[in-house]
């Protein structure tokens, strides 16, 4: 599976799409523990300008400094 990732400023984060299906990303359970893993789940949008997106569905990258 190819994804990509998609920031979104007005949140701060990014989504994860599939690179096939835009309507399908990352998702994580809102009650998850910290041991569970990320489901492909359609992405759910608001359709106000600009699109706000669940928490559970965005994502954010840190650098590993060794």
């Amino acid at each position: 599976m190819e994804f990509y990732a998609t920031y979104r400023e007005a949140q701060d984060g990014y989504i994860i799409e599939l690179a096939d299906d835009w309507s399908k990303g990352w998702t994580v359970a809102p009650d998850s523990s910290t041991n569970s893993g990320v489901q492909i789940r359609p992405i759910i949008e608001t359709s106000s300008l600009p699109p706000q997106f669940l928490t559970t569905q965005l994502f954010s990258f840190e650098p590993i400094h060794e």
